[in-house]
């Protein structure tokens, strides 16, 4: 909601988008992966502070009000409230009432009672063993001649009958039934309140310590002081004995005088307040709308998860989120309690209702971030990208949702002002459990593989559209009813929020308005301020320890509804008449209290003296469990951990290293979709290398010799898109090895000379039954290759000339007749579609160094072809000329926009997509980038020297550097392994040695440069140094797919003059 309201200055509804370099985000984004990298650490730290607030919770709560421990919620509205002083309100009952004080908390005195029975007696008549039912019969008094006869006094009790002169009393003395001498004789008189305090009266009501006692001080559930003794008459408007009360009170004020300091001095209470005291049970259109705003909020719940494909645990889901509402839940009614806050005036049902609302909303919103997150990253970053987007908006819409219930419990009655706090304390409970316990379950689920493939397809699947879709977009009321914008969650929290507190302030204002808290908040309101009032009934010069006032809404709704029952039968509410009391203080009394009061709720401090033991073992034993429970959950993904050996725990950037299978340095290399390095070395061998699990390797057989010609020196390697083909190129042949079956193929001679080719790939329509193969020289000529037929070559020239630079971005899947391919210049980048030559769009670029061109993109395969090309993303990456910088371009869909339309008409894209001059456009610079890749996960993998202190990035600089190292020989090189996100999250940034440190470690040292490179599945690179191989990996274990995106490249000149299915990485001209 804050967002709506800050419309005029913003211009937008939408919560801000966070760039990826904002220090709140980048913050965000740690946290969230340090929370999915140490799941164990932070379930247990979210499980320690569950328990601690949910275990005391049977110790703070009970049903009886009377023994210093909060009362639960019931299924009933239960308030007392003032009306207004000009409120044409008839009360149904008047009450009268006397405090008596001794020294301060001493009230539970054999003689301060004794001497308050005396009170008790001057005001009432007699009442030693008040028995008022043996005077039933008896005729009521005919007139006001005092003192009344015992008889008629007792005979309109309202034991009696309910008459206009019905009266009864509460009298804390009436557990020792009035009685002076058992007063004076009891020895213990603690244990007899206590014991006792279940008592009734004759009216049929009972005898709480709430009732009969002010200023009450508890200890494991039993009452140990009190301050003041509260008697208190309560009767009908045309009763004798009201009058009498009325008339024998400014008597005893004058006749008792000398032992008493009397407040007000004359004995005439004067000053009234019309209370209303409610026990409302809940109604049938209580019970329908909350069932209604349930069953709602089940429908868009089940909607939303609907939705969720990228969920394969619905009810894991389901038990996760009912958890942490619970958990909320319980914590924030712990805190209540711990600070006295009465939740018991609302319906226990309502209070799920507006965490569920909230909860939800936060929710959904990281799960959905983490779906529209790249699915090639690793699981922490996927998570921590996700709540380092979504948690701001959390955190702001948590901190909107406090600031309003804490305004609204200023305004509202003290009934809805304690569930105001209530849903505040929650609503916070609510982000720390969010960004704890829920965090930690979705990198569980992740980490689990359990999201992978759905999450996938998940993304594809949103760009999945028809043409028919694409040509006019819903519209936005359309979006609204199906749910699929964010009004339907971004305020929906909020709205249910207050829409209860408006209703709840209704139930407990339907006299006055529902419009009264706006009243008192601009000064307007008839009604009786709490605070005021309390100010100025407060005595302070006795320091009574509650007022009456705090007293009288202290009465728990039992009480309430045995009086309605004693004056109203089958009534929900009463109005009262409540005189301030005539206050009695005992003279040369010690009314000083202490320095330091207990401020929080008894019980608190009885648990702390007497569970304290319990509440750490029970601790213990819950991280033990979570533990053991986490540690199970995370099995798998820890074995799959294990086999990188040289990776850290805590590091998204893995090194794996493949050694011992060359003498010599590693001349070629070329990588497979399912995970096979194929290597050619110096030494003259080929070696396949198998790194999906345990690293395992064997050596072709026969590349030295084969039929009798030398297959060495080789030109090209090249793999197929299946993994099923290996093809060699030499000078004068080229041969097949099959992967599958561990055997050669055919072989096709051919004359190529002693240059490398420009590409040497399998062609697109080739099959495992019939491989083909594409070679470029530099001469422009082009053979394709057939292994199986007559038919075994053709050749066609591709153009005049030397070849220098050319990149096809056509996918796997055939994109015909839509190729296009990059054209790499000085300052631009150009691209063109194949079909005519036509400039589609150029590319501003900084000066490019020269062959230092890559791209990778995600493309809108889904659509057909006469929908168009559309890219969901696309990345750039260059050097830059002058200062050797790394630049990484990112180009993403503008908001709202599903791809990126590769050749617009004009007018705009239309269709959901948007053009290249409306895409979203983060760029991104490394310095002393060394040799780099970018990969499919939206992330660069790099290599370099590590860097000297006071290196600078100057070109001269950079040569002089790199000449001395190749001018000391025999000099140890250090090398780091880097990797930084494309898309601008800094937190994604990382480096590490690239070497093993371990003592005892054989690894190389002297190696001036680095060989070739390659790409593997998604997150991964290969680097060649000297004679081993280096397998990087960023964001965690990789997924080795026979159909992975990056299988299939494109007809591209490489380093070393080889192909990525020929050896190498792609590269272009600057």
């Amino acid at each position: 909601m804050i967002w709506y309201l800050l419309y005029p200055l913003r211009g937008t509804t939408e919560a801000p988008a966070l760039s990826p370099s904002n220090p709140v985000r980048v913050a965000f984004t740690r946290y969230g992966n340090y929370v999915a990298r140490h799941v164990v650490l932070a379930l247990l730290i979210s499980g320690i502070v569950a328990t601690i607030l949910i275990y005391p919770i049977p110790y703070l709560f009970t049903d009886d009000f009377t023994n210093g421990a909060s009362n639960l919620p019931h299924h009933v509205w239960t308030v007392a409230q003032p009306l207004a002083r000009d409120a044409a309100v008839l009360p149904d009952i008047i009450m009268r009432s006397i405090w008596v004080h001794g020294d301060y908390m001493q009230a539970l005195d054999n003689h301060l009672l004794s001497a308050a029975l005396e009170l008790q007696d001057e005001l009432l008549g007699p009442t030693e063993n008040f028995f008022p039912a043996a005077s039933q019969g008896f005729p009521p008094p005919s007139d006001d001649h005092w003192p009344m006869p015992t008889e008629s006094r007792d005979a309109v009790h309202i034991v009696n009958g309910l008459t206009n002169q019905s009266w009864f009393f509460h009298s804390p003395l009436l557990y020792w039934h009035c009685s002076r001498q058992q007063i004076l004789a009891d020895t213990d008189i603690i244990t007899t309140v206590n014991e006792r305090k279940t008592q009734y009266t004759s009216a049929n009501v009972t005898l709480r310590h709430s009732i009969v006692f002010s200023g009450k001080r508890f200890s494991e559930r039993r009452l140990l002081a009190a301050d003041a003794l509260v008697i208190t008459l309560l009767h009908l408007r045309d009763s004798p004995v009201g009058r009498q009360w009325e008339h024998n009170a400014p008597l005893l004020t004058r006749k008792v005088s000398d032992k008493w300091d009397i407040y007000p001095t004359d004995g005439i209470v004067r000053s009234s307040q019309v209370y209303e005291f409610q026990f409302r049970p809940i109604s049938i259109y209580d019970i329908i709308s909350l069932a209604l705003a349930y069953g709602l909020m089940f429908i868009y719940f089940l909607a939303s998860l609907k939705k969720l494909r990228a969920i394969k645990s619905k009810a894991g889901l389901t038990a996760t989120v009912i958890t942490q509402i619970l958990l909320s839940i319980m914590s924030s009614f712990t805190v209540c309690a711990i600070f006295d806050i009465d939740l018991s005036r609302i319906p226990r049902a309502a209070y799920p209702l507006v965490i569920l609302a909230i909860s939800l909303e936060n929710m959904f919103r990281v799960i959905y971030a983490v779906i529209l997150t790249p699915p090639e990253n690793s699981s922490s970053s996927r998570v921590g990208s996700a709540f380092g987007q979504t948690a701001h908006i959390a955190l702001a819409s948590t901190m909107q949702n406090v600031v309003i219930l804490v305004g609204l419990s200023m305004i509202v009655s003290p009934g809805v002002a304690g569930f105001c706090i209530f849903a505040a304390i929650a609503t916070v409970f609510d982000y720390f459990y969010l960004s704890t316990f829920f965090l930690c379950v979705l990198s569980v689920d992740v980490r689990r593989i359990e999201l992978e493939d759905e999450l996938l397809k998940a993304s594809t699947l949103r760009h999945n559209h028809t043409c028919g879709q694409l040509k006019e977009r819903p519209s936005w009321i359309y979006n609204v009813l199906k749910g699929k914008v964010a009004l339907s969650t971004r305020i929906a929290g909020t709205v249910v929020m207050i829409s209860f507190v408006i209703i709840a302030q209704w139930h407990f204002f339907e006299g006055v308005g529902v419009l009264e808290p706006g009243k008192r908040l601009f000064g307007t309101s008839t009604l009786e301020s709490p605070v005021a009032e309390e100010a100025a009934s407060s005595l302070k010069e006795i320091h009574q320890a509650r007022s009456p006032g705090s007293w009288l809404r202290l009465q728990d709704h039992e009480t309430a509804q045995e009086v309605i029952n004693a004056i109203k039968p089958s009534a929900f509410s009463y109005t009262a008449k409540v005189y301030d009391p005539l206050v009695f203080v005992l003279k040369e009394s010690n009314r000083t209290p202490p320095q330091q009061k207990k401020r929080l709720l008894p019980a608190a401090y009885d648990f702390i003296d007497h569970q304290l033991a319990e509440f750490v073992i029970s601790i213990a034993l819950v991280c033990a469990c979570l533990q053991l429970l986490a540690s199970y959950l995370l099995m798998a993904d820890e074995e799959t951990r294990d086999n990188f050996s040289d990776s850290d725990e805590s590091s998204s950037l893995s090194v794996k290293t493949l050694s011992g299978g060359h003498v010599l340095d590693v001349a070629m290399m070329v990588a497979s979709s399912d995970g096979r390095i194929v290597s050619a070395g110096l030494d003259r061998t080929i070696r396949v290398w198998d790194i999906r699990s345990n690293v395992t390797s064997y050596e072709l057989p026969g590349t030295k010799l084969s039929d009798g010609h030398g297959l060495f020196p080789i030109l090209g390697i090249a793999v197929d898109a299946e993994s099923k083909w290996l093809a060699i190129m030499s000078t004068s042949q080229i041969r097949l090895w099959n992967l599958s079956e561990y055997k050669w193929g055919e072989s096709i001679p051919m004359e190529s000379g002693s240059h490398n080719p420009e590409v040497f790939c399998f062609h697109a329509a080739s099959t495992l039954e019939i491989p083909r193969l594409v070679v470029v020289r530099k001469d422009g000529t082009l053979t394709d290759v057939s292994m199986v037929g007559n038919d075994g070559r053709r050749e066609a020239t591709v153009c005049d000339g030397q070849l220098l630079t050319a990149r096809s971005l056509i996918h796997k899947v055939p994109l015909s007749p839509h190729p296009l391919f990059l054209i790499g210049a000085i300052s631009s980048v150009y691209l063109v579609s194949a079909n005519d030559g036509v400039v589609q769009h150029v590319f501003a670029t900084e000066p490019v160094a020269w062959r230092s061109l890559q791209c990778e993109y995600s493309d809108n395969r889904y659509n057909k072809s006469s929908c168009g090309i559309g890219f969901s993303s696309l990345t750039l990456g260059y050097v830059e000329a002058n200062t050797q910088e790394c630049i990484v371009t990112s180009y993403h869909p503008a908001q709202g926009s599903e791809a990126i339309a590769a050749f617009a008409p004009s007018g705009g894209a239309g269709g959901g997509w948007c053009t290249w001059e409306e895409a979203i456009e983060t760029k991104k610079r490394i310095k002393d980038p060394g040799t780099w890749v970018i990969i499919k996960g939206r992330s660069v993998i790099g290599v370099r020297q590590e860097a000297n202190p006071s290196r600078n990035t100057k070109r001269a600089d950079y040569r002089r550097r790199l000449a001395t190292a190749r001018g000391t020989p025999g000099a140890p090189t250090r090398w780091q392994a880097w990797t930084a996100a494309t898309d601008g999250h800094l937190e994604a940034d990382e480096v590490r040695p690239l070497l093993s440190d371990e003592a005892g470690s054989e690894e190389l040292v002297v190696v001036p440069t680095l060989g070739p490179k390659a790409k593997i599945g998604v997150r991964s690179v290969a680097f060649s140094l000297g004679n081993t191989i280096k397998v990087i990996s960023a964001g965690g274990p990789e997924r080795y797919n026979a159909d992975d995106d990056s299988a299939a490249e494109s007809l591209l000149p490489k380093d070393n003059r080889r192909v990525r299915h020929g050896g190498g990485s792609m590269r272009g001209r600057g």
